[in-house]
């Protein structure tokens, strides 16, 4: 593959206060990341998340994307172009 556009609506469980999160069947980035975490760093490199939920701390807390991108991964953001 030369890109993997991943769901990432959510960060991790807890983010919808008074909803279980089992009830929205989308992976969380950090199961994701975890699934990924044994691939080569050129392979983890190829993954990047899209689709955030106003909840997912990706789209406003620093420290969360930096933690995504040193463990080898990319976050979109808007206006994003892939070369094919």
């Amino acid at each position: 593959m030369d890109y993997a556009l991943l769901d990432a609506t959510f960060y991790r469980d807890g983010e919808l206060q008074g909803r279980a999160m089992k009830e929205v069947p989308h992976p969380f980035v950090e199961e994701t990341m975890q699934l990924f975490q044994q691939k080569a760093p050129e392979e983890r490199t190829k993954v990047t998340f899209i689709h955030f939920n106003h909840t997912n701390p990706l789209l406003w807390d620093e420290t969360a994307g930096k933690a995504v991108r040193e463990r080898g991964f990319s976050i979109a953001a808007e206006g994003l172009q892939l070369a094919l």
